[in-house]
């Protein structure tokens, strides 16, 4: 079956929440569609089915710009996964109602990013999950383990750590492969405008101290040991170019380890249509070249 909608936006995370209001304040008939039982994606992550009386800021943010878009009428279906798109902005789907066609007018990608995973002796063993697999898991009120090791890059791991204590989580250590902090003190200028981010991973700071949590910056983990699970790891301090420093390794007892190296955008809808891409390493890979309005290569379709 093969219906008709004038915009159609793929993403229900803050880019496509905004994208979807904006184009409906200004009179267009939006529909949403989204993976997940409810929008907001990772950023504005929300429990399916249920609602939680202590719900976290971004929670509540995220529920607020979603109940202006559907006040606004735009409207969102929930769980539907969109496998395929054309240059004709034809979408194909699969949702609670079945498989299904839309020819959208114009299209909006809006379909976020995912962590970049590491390799490294023993990260297939049960017990090594990314940081946002911790995060959906807390959000969920599900303890990930009982001695959690952090390891990455980022202020997302910084962020991740401080969630997981206040969860009441034993965090056995936070590695930060690069120098996080002796960055930011050597270039304040890059936090201009960051404010937001910037008050969040003082405030991650200063949970992690106040529960007495090692923050080690410049280390990074070497492997995971175990025998069907996870038991414990091996860390090292790394030089400026990511090489362990022989005789800094360290054994860290653990059951489950949360690593987090970055995000990667998603870009295979816009890949699948045809659109050019472009190597922007800043934003973690390939993404599609667009214009002054955010138009891809493709006519009427549009990527944020």
């Amino acid at each position: 079956m093969r219906s008709r909608a004038q915009i159609v936006v793929v993403g229900g995370g803050p880019g496509g929440l905004c994208a979807a209001l904006s184009a409906a304040q200004n009179g267009a008939e939006v529909t949403l569609l989204d993976a997940y039982p409810e929008p907001g994606g990772q950023f504005y992550h929300q429990p399916p089915r249920w609602r939680l009386a202590n719900a976290t800021r971004r929670q509540t943010q995220g529920r607020a710009l979603w109940q202006r878009a559907q006040a606004a009428g735009v409207k969102i279906r929930s769980e539907v996964l969109v496998w395929n798109t054309s240059s004709e902005r034809i979408l194909s789907l699969n949702g609670p109602e079945g498989v299904e066609e839309i020819q959208a007018d114009a299209l909006i990608l809006a379909t976020g990013a995912y962590e970049r995973p590491a390799a490294f002796p023993g990260w297939t063993l049960p017990g090594v999950i990314t940081s946002g697999a911790a995060q959906i898991l807390l959000y969920h009120k599900v303890r990930p383990g009982k001695r959690l090791l952090v390891a990455g890059a980022g202020p997302l791991q910084l962020v991740t750590a401080a969630h997981l204590v206040q969860a009441g989580v034993k965090v056995a250590a936070v590695l930060e492969g690069g120098r996080l902090v002796s960055k930011g003190l050597r270039q304040p200028w890059a936090l201009w405008g960051q404010w937001e981010r910037a008050r969040e991973g003082l405030e991650s700071l200063l949970t992690l101290a106040s529960r007495k949590v090692p923050f080690l910056s410049g280390w990074g983990i070497l492997a995971a040991h175990g025998d069907e699970q996870v038991e414990g790891a091996t860390i090292a301090r790394l030089d400026e170019k990511w090489r362990p420093i022989p005789g800094t390794e360290r054994e860290v007892a653990c059951d489950t380890i949360c690593t987090g190296y970055g995000l990667v955008p998603f870009n295979a809808l816009s890949r699948l249509c045809g659109a050019e891409q472009e190597w922007r390493p800043g934003q973690g890979g390939e993404v599609p070249r667009r214009d002054a309005w955010m138009q891809t290569s493709v006519p009427g379709i549009y990527a944020v």
